[in-house]
């Protein structure tokens, strides 16, 4: 959510609540006699705690709050088994690849895959095996999420390439 959105959620909660809404003490005092910075300031302290409550981020993630799973985003898609291409599944899921720059941003995915535990990965590309005896498979190639990353490798860890053949993949 860019920061102008963010401000626009504050204050269409702050405008909803009525006038005499519990305002937290040290709000109150930071704000001093502008009662809207007040209102304001309490509305998005209302919207944290409800964040860290309910995470939007899949249960297994690195990236998983302490309370129950909301999803403000998620969609399964399935490839078929009977071999498809590469160029359909980059072409469906280019969005969260990095845009040119291979150590650019993109999105971090929760991926389950058909075999193994669940990991958040940073995408950098998909490959295709030239195995028709196993279908073609494409797979998923990255790097492990990381939160304890430095500066400059963008929360990679260590490589992964996941067979997306049966996996689930929930796009953060």
């Amino acid at each position: 959510m860019s920061h102008l959105a963010s401000l626009r959620a504050v204050h269409r909660l702050a405008l909803s609540v009525r006038p005499d809404h519990p305002i937290d003490a040290d709000l109150r005092e930071e704000a001093g006699m502008d009662g809207n910075l007040a209102r304001l300031l309490q509305a998005a302290r209302d919207l944290d705690r409800e964040a860290a409550e309910a995470s939007s981020q899949p249960p297994g993630s690195v990236l998983t709050g302490t309370g129950p799973t909301g999803r403000w985003f998620d969609f399964t898609l399935g490839f078929a088994d009977d071999g498809p291409d590469l160029d359909t599944v980059t072409s469906t899921l280019r969005a969260m690849l990095p845009d040119g720059d291979p150590n650019g941003a993109a999105w971090v995915v929760h991926v389950e895959p058909a075999v193994g535990d669940a990991l958040d990965v940073v995408p950098s590309h998909f490959e295709q095996d030239d195995d028709p005896e196993n279908g073609w498979p494409v797979y998923l190639v990255g790097h492990r999420y990381d939160d304890g990353h430095t500066a400059d490798d963008s929360f990679r860890g260590e490589p992964v390439r996941i067979p997306l053949t049966g996996a689930r993949v929930t796009i953060y």
